[in-house]
């Protein structure tokens, strides 16, 4: 007895008890151990009823360290419980722990050695984070100490009838480990202030609210991981039905309420209690990679990026612009009251797996659907059409027509002349971005009427914008077609390796110990650690460098090229010579070339920085998928797409320099791409000053999501000529959109190509901020 020594408590106020004493007595009974918590006066025969014990010889309960939680909470360790597994054990002033160590009251290791290194932070209002690192073979774990509960976890079956507070600062604190919070509540789920999540080391862990009746978010949610909300959850789930109040279930956000995350945001509303339980959504601003909704939405809802999927009704319109409309899991039904709006950088994806009803998703318009954009038509379950696609996914009334059909059934549709994969290129590239009130210029007509080949094309609204002759034209047609049948024989294979598998080019982002200079891995960092940097630094450039990326020299069976070193080295010396930038050109990059420089750009450059990237070579962009395009470094093969960079993973590069001036111009096929994130356009007035508060990334690109022409002037490409031609005559105060403007007005009076200019919002560019080209007196 009393082996392990004698220790006075210290209540909830932080004064020693003087008369509550912790015996500790490892060498009790065999060496099972125990610890006993006595007052003064009293005594009596230690066993389960009075103290803590171990259950068989050798757990030595009490032969560890204890741990002062404060407010008279502790923790026990027992490093040698059950053959060196090791248990900690909760306990209070108030109400002492009794009865023998097990998982049914306290936290116990599943092998030995799982409880030799650990230590506590406290949370605020009486919760502990527990930092397990030995656990699972240095794996590590982490874990939520209620010490009101004394247990661990906030489900559905701890503590059915209580009300639990947590703050959002408790959420963020185990989510910014990268570890996934679960929050159950049998009723609902209230959410009164601003939750930011934000891992310092990668992305954080998943944030999930499941709650038997409903979600109310009446704050904010910022996360860089995934966002699911559960509302009337199931029986089967877990729920605890005598503790779920009666009424409907239904997630709302209050007005103004915005949920921002990097990865997707769930909204479902589950089956519940049975028919009549389920409510509807509110949905408010919310911006993610993917959104996916089951259930009814209470107002019409717009979406500007990634893909909006699900199943349920919309009381309203729906709006898609620069994002993908997936309706359905395979398969599912979409109800939309008002009008259904697809954009012209939109795309509609319908999955097939049957022609009878209920086995394709379907799409019911109260008012009109409006087409733009593209189709994708996919198979699911192993499903082969045996004859042509006539089953229309759509009813109610329809409106305008798509500009392409792809997907794995592209083949099995019917589609207007209008609609033909190759006139539909042309008219791509002829067809003019819609011009501002403010801009001055305007594309030249047609001089004489198309050839009937073309007829189709004058179907189209934007007739006036076509450019060129027919001369020009009917070269621009024999010219895209047989350079687009050559890329798709030389990229076959890599393309197919693409399709199977979508992640096969991406780079993973560098992890502790790993170096960016490796071209291995993405050098990443956070964009809200640099916005209050870039506010208040002065408005003074400190230094402007420039990387130069020029492919020509490819092997094996990928086309060579020959302007794109010659241009990189031209336009390395107008900025150098010109403009005072420090330039860095890579002759024939690797895909590792590439990534080592611009991790050295995300580590070497600071906020008062200006940083410009050029890219010239080949590039693709998957038909499959009309959001990505890729990169071709010079060490790319045909058969895999693991040597190409994507869109993707450039964002995340342009995204990683500090930079608060970041440009990214490509001269490369379907590098348009890079640019429908947002389009930008002139702002009168613009204040250098204000400019520069703020973080800006712009992208030029040499043409739209179309093959541009190889052909060009004195050993350069048309586009890198045209921009050469600027950059010598520009003079101080040269914005980015001025410059695309003028290599525009000139490169469409010769061919009809049609650059483009737009802001990175994933690169974290911020309002109507633009990037100064010359900015020397």
């Amino acid at each position: 007895m009393g082996s392990g020594g004698v220790t006075t408590l210290v209540d909830n106020l932080g004064y020693d008890t003087y008369d509550t004493y912790v015996v500790w007595s490892p060498s009790w009974h065999g060496s099972a151990g125990a610890v006993t918590m006595i007052a003064g006066g009293t005594g009596g025969v230690v066993g389960a009823g009075n103290s803590l014990v171990g259950s068989h010889a050798g757990d030595r309960v009490g032969s560890g360290y204890y741990s002062n939680l404060g407010g008279g909470n502790y923790l026990i360790e027992s490093p040698e419980w059950n053959g060196g597994a090791g248990a900690l054990t909760y306990f209070s002033v108030s109400n002492g722990r009794t009865g023998v160590v097990s998982a049914a009251n306290s936290i116990v290791g599943a092998q030995p050695g799982d409880l030799i290194d650990w230590y506590h932070d406290s949370l605020g209002n009486g919760l502990y984070l527990l930092n397990i690192g030995s656990w699972g073979g240095d794996a590590g774990r982490l874990l939520v100490l209620s010490s009101g509960a004394g247990g661990y976890g906030w489900g559905y079956a701890d503590d059915p009838g209580k009300t639990v507070t947590i703050s959002p600062e408790q959420v963020a604190a185990i989510a910014n480990t990268g570890t996934e919070v679960l929050l159950q509540a049998n009723n609902d789920i209230t959410l009164n202030g601003d939750i930011l999540l934000d891992n310092p080391n990668g992305q954080g862990g998943e944030l999930v609210m499941r709650a038997g009746r409903s979600i109310l978010l009446n704050g904010n949610i910022s996360s860089d991981g995934d966002v699911s909300l559960y509302a009337n959850d199931t029986a089967g789930n877990g729920v605890l039905s005598a503790y779920r109040d009666s009424g409907l279930a239904e997630i709302r956000m209050a007005p103004d309420t915005v949920i921002e995350a990097d990865g997707g945001v769930v909204a479902h509303i589950l089956a519940g209690l049975g028919e009549g339980s389920a409510g509807g959504i509110t949905l408010e601003t919310v911006r993610a990679s993917e959104i996916d909704f089951h259930g009814t939405l209470q107002h019409g809802f717009s979406v500007t990026q990634g893909i909006f999927r699900g199943t349920g009704t919309i009381q309203g319109n729906l709006s898609v612009n620069n994002a993908t409309f997936a309706p359905g899991h395979s398969p599912g039904a979409v109800t939309i009251t008002g009008d259904l709006v697809l954009g012209d950088s939109s795309m509609l994806s319908i999955e097939y797996g049957g022609t009878e009803p209920g086995q394709y998703d379907l799409i019911s318009v109260g008012g009109t659907a409006y087409f733009d954009g593209a189709l994708e038509l996919l198979s699911y379950g192993g499903f082969t059409p045996s004859a042509m696609l006539t089953e229309s996914f759509v009813s109610g009334r329809v409106s305008g027509a798509f500009r392409s059909v792809t997907g794995s059934l592209a083949g099995l549709v019917s589609i207007p002349a209008a609609s033909n994969e190759l006139i539909e290129n042309i008219a791509t590239i002829l067809r003019a971005e819609p011009l501002e009130p403010e801009d001055t210029f305007t594309p030249p007509q047609l001089q004489i009427s198309l050839d009937t080949s073309f007829e189709d094309v004058l179907a189209y609204p934007a007739v006036n914008a076509l450019v060129g002759t027919t001369q020009q034209l009917q070269n621009a047609a024999v010219q895209l077609g047989a350079r687009r049948e050559a890329r798709i024989q030389s990229f076959a294979q890599a393309i197919a390796d693409l399709r199977s598998h979508p992640s096969r080019a991406d780079v993973s982002e560098c992890g502790e110990g790993q170096s960016g200079s490796s071209g291995q891995c993405l050098v990443t960092r956070k964009v809200r650690d640099l916005d209050k940097l870039i506010a208040d630094a002065p408005v003074d450039t400190r230094k402007r460098i420039a990387l130069l990326i020029g492919n020509e020299a490819y092997a094996g069976d990928i086309p060579t090229l020959t302007t794109p070193v010659s241009d990189v080295e031209a336009i390395a010396s107008r900025l150098k010579e010109k403009h005072g930038f420090n330039v860095i050109v890579l002759r024939n990059a690797s895909k590792a070339d590439v990534i080592r420089e611009m991790n050295q750009l995300a580590t070497s450059t600071v906020v008062a920085d200006s940083v410009m990237v050029f890219y010239a070579g080949h590039g693709y962009q998957d038909e499959g998928d009309k959001g990505m395009g890729y990169w071709i470094p010079v060490d790319a093969k045909t058969h895999s797409a693991a040597g190409w960079i994507s869109n993707q993973d450039i964002s995340k590069l342009l995204f990683s320099i500090p930079a608060r001036q970041v440009m990214l111009i490509s001269d490369s096929c379907f590098s348009g791409s890079l640019t429908r994130e947002q389009r930008v356009k002139a702002v009168k007035n613009l204040k250098r000053e204000e400019v520069l508060k703020q973080r800006s990334v712009l992208v030029l690109s040499s043409g739209g999501e179309e093959p541009v022409t190889d052909e060009g002037r004195d050993g350069h490409s048309i586009f890198a000529w045209h921009l050469l031609k600027v950059l010598d005559s520009a003079d101080h105060g040269l914005t980015g959109f001025d410059l695309y403007r003028q290599v525009h007005e000139n490169l469409i009076k010769e061919y009809p190509q049609q650059p483009q200019y737009g802001a990175s919002i994933f690169a974290g560019h911020k309002g109507d901020g633009d990037y100064y080209v010359a900015d020397r007196p």
